[in-house]
């Protein structure tokens, strides 16, 4: 909170201050404000905008950091020097939104007659809504205020804006919010005063002198054209002779460049509020021309023959008087230091050569590559032939013809065929003719090729000619069997005469194709076929194939089934009487062999035929074996015959009284005396009943038996009876 003063006490303090301020010199007086003011009011930031436009800035600073500065309200005078008016009218305005107030000032007015600006406030506005002043910098921008003249400001002169505090022509005045309370505070040149640098107005350029003559080399970036100093404020327009370069260069208050420039005579002139002004001296620029390296090379000699040295020389320009030489081949560094390189090349080399330069001045473009120089070197053309024959291996009489392939044979090479040492044939890359076996074949080859021809004439491969005698073909065939069975497998074989490696055969069955190509043929033959084969012949000189072999005619036998059957002259019969059995044989062949059984005792001889006194129940059978051709089932077993032997109806000797027979399906058998075992069989000899140990009547059911014959056994302790008894 700011003290307020009676203003008893202000001039009290005044005096005070006053007093203490005329110990310093008037830099200290500007700058140190009262204290119960805590502000200054400057003048500052004054720049000429044109030959006839001033500007300013009036700021207020709060110079107590501690406390805040509310201003209510401030205005000022200001004096002008009237010199700067050159016969011209002055107006003043304020820079539009210039003012950093609350409340900008109200208006800007100039009395050219009190060489006042008026700077009017409008009010206050009021306390806690009034403007707080920085602390920074020259403070608060009140605002900017332009002085205008009708005409251009008198050169060399000085605004010198200084603050006037006098009622007449206005005074400078601040106000202040204190306590909410607009308080008017006292202002002196001691915290009101200028700070501007008071321009000189109008003053024409300062002479500097103009540096950068010299040479520079074509092709480079000149030289820099300069001045020796120069002004703020000034715009330095650079020129080469009469033309006007661009950019302009705005001065420093230092030494500035235009940059680097070409050949031309350059001057330099400054331009400012207060006129234009030629600099001093000038700078001439030449320009020597650039020394252009080069450098070609050619060879003495191109499109050679393998083998071949060339020399290559190289051709510099601009080369100076000790320029240096490295060879290549490709990427590859050959040869000395010498304008020459001499070797031996290989097709396709890619020589070229660097020349590094020594000339001077300006020289450019060192080092230089030479052109290529492609290398074009022809391998040796080696004559060659060789000859092939269109066949070989042929057959007495057969023409052949033999090709000569040569190489680098040129576009017309000539021919000389040989069979042997003998000349023959014609000048032909071919021969015609018909062989004799182990003719030797042979060509010379003459070359018109070009370049680099070697080895012509040159002679060819031999062929020996393979001449074959005719073959006549031939072919017959066999079977490994002939009337055979009906089903047996038959295998015929070609046997060929002049079949070469690997004969072709068709087989034959009368005109149908049977079989495959084979040599062999199987198969099951029917009775009458007739087998033949046409073979053809791969040998090479066979003559007369394909050739058909004679036919074979099978002869096939049907199978027969072997079987025998046999018969007896009587059964039953009595004891002691001698029957004789039959063989009856189906395929027996011309001499079957028979084996006769008792049972499984073997009887009798080889005969069809067997005669014997049988005893009651033996079982006779025989065997047949067949000597027939196609027989199957031999030997052939036949049917069993059973013997019954009996001794008719009588009594033995110890009275025996027995009674058999049928009725109803039953057989009955009475036996007065006792029985052991009674059996009863079948034709077949199948016993289908049986009962031990009988005495008296026994019946026996037949009821699920055929009505057949049949034979009741009865065996006694003395005696067998047998009986044939018909089932009724």
């Amino acid at each position: 909170m700011k003290k307020i003063y009676s203003k008893k006490s202000g001039c009290i303090l005044l005096l005070l201050i006053l007093v203490s301020v005329s110990r310093v010199n008037a830099a200290s007086r500007q700058y140190a404000p009262l204290a119960a003011s805590d502000f200054n009011l400057t003048i500052n930031n004054d720049v000429q905008v044109s030959d006839r436009i001033l500007e300013f800035d009036i700021s207020l600073l709060n110079v107590n950091t501690l406390n805040s500065f509310e201003l209510a309200t401030v205005q000022a005078g200001i004096l002008v020097n009237n010199a700067i008016y050159n016969g011209g009218v002055i107006t003043v305005t304020m820079v539009p939104g210039s003012s950093q107030l609350v409340n900008p000032p109200l208006s800007i007015l100039f009395d050219q007659v009190t060489n006042a600006i008026k700077v009017t406030p409008k009010s206050g506005p009021g306390a806690g809504t009034g403007t707080i002043l920085s602390t920074i910098g020259s403070g608060t921008k009140v605002c900017r205020v332009r002085i205008t003249n009708t005409n251009a400001f008198t050169a060399s002169t000085r605004a010198n804006l200084t603050f006037n505090f006098t009622t007449v022509p206005y005074p400078t005045k601040v106000a202040q919010y204190i306590t909410g309370t607009n308080t008017q505070l006292a202002c002196d040149a001691t915290n009101c005063y200028s700070t501007a640098a008071n321009v000189v107005l109008n003053v024409p350029p300062t002479p500097f002198a103009v540096s950068g003559s010299g040479s520079y080399c074509q092709g480079t970036a000149g030289i820099p054209v300069g001045l020796s100093n120069s002004e703020a404020g000034v715009i330095y327009t650079l020129y080469n002779g009469a033309t006007a370069l661009t950019p302009t260069v705005a001065g420093t208050g230092f030494t500035i460049s235009f940059g680097d420039q070409f050949a031309g005579t350059y001057t330099v002139r400054g331009s400012n509020f207060g006129g234009t002004q030629d600099m001093t001296a000038n700078a001439v620029i030449t320009e020597t021309p650039s020394l252009v390296a080069g450098v070609s090379i050619v060879s003495d000699q191109n499109n050679v023959c393998a083998g071949t040295a060339v020399t290559l020389t190289a051709t510099p320009t601009n080369g100076g008087t000790a320029p240096s030489y490295q060879w290549y081949n490709g990427t590859t560094t050959v040869g000395t230091n010498s304008p020459t390189y001499f070797y031996t090349p290989a097709n396709g080399d890619l020589i070229s050569v660097v020349m590094t330069s020594n000339a001077t001045p300006c020289l450019t473009g060192s080092p230089v590559t030479s052109n290529v120089v492609t290398l074009n070197v022809n391998p040796l053309l080696v004559a060659r032939v060789s000859i092939v024959s269109d066949q070989n291996n042929v057959c007495a009489g057969t023409a052949v013809t033999l090709t000569a392939t040569p190489t680098n044979g040129g576009t017309t090479p000539s021919y000389q065929w040989y069979n042997g040492t003998t000349a023959v044939g014609i000048n032909s890359p071919t021969y015609f003719y018909t062989p004799a076996n182990g003719d030797l074949i042979s060509v010379v080859m003459t070359s018109n090729a070009t370049p680099c021809l070697t080895g012509s004439p040159v002679t060819s491969n031999m062929v020996t000619m393979n001449v074959n005698a005719l073959v006549p073909a031939g072919v017959s065939i066999l079977s490994d069997a002939n009337n055979v069975c009906d089903g047996t497998t038959v295998v015929f074989t070609a046997t060929p005469v002049g079949g070469g490696s690997s004969p072709a055969y068709q087989w034959y069955k009368g005109s149908t194709p049977v079989g495959t190509n084979s040599p062999t043929y199987s198969y099951i033959p029917a009775d009458g076929d007739a087998i033949s084969v046409t073979m053809t012949s791969n040998s090479l000189c066979a003559s007369g194939s394909p050739v058909t072999s004679n036919p074979v005619s099978l002869i096939v036998n049907p199978v027969i089934a072997a079987s025998i059957s046999i018969s007896v002259s009587a059964n039953p019969v009595n004891t002691g009487i001698p029957v004789t059995f039959t063989a009856t044989p189906i395929g027996g062949g011309t001499s079957p062999v028979y084996q006769w059984y008792n049972g499984s005792t073997q009887v009798g001889t080889n005969l069809n035929t067997f005669t014997y006194t049988p005893s009651d129940g033996d079982v006779i059978s025989t065997i047949m074996t067949s000597d027939a051709p196609c027989i199957t089932g031999s030997p052939a077993t036949s049917n069993q015959i059973t013997m019954s032997v009996s001794i008719g109806t009588s009594v033995d000797q110890n009275k025996i009284s027995l009674s058999v027979y049928s009725r109803d399906k039953n057989i009955y058998v009475d036996c007065s005396q006792h029985a052991k075992q009674i059996y009863i069989y079948n034709t077949l000899g199948t016993i289908v009943m049986m009962e031990n140990n009988v005495t008296g009547l026994k019946e026996f059911n037949l009821n699920n038996y055929p009505v057949a014959y049949y034979y009741v056994r009865i065996v006694t302790e003395f005696n067998v009876f047998t009986r044939k008894i018909l089932l009724k």
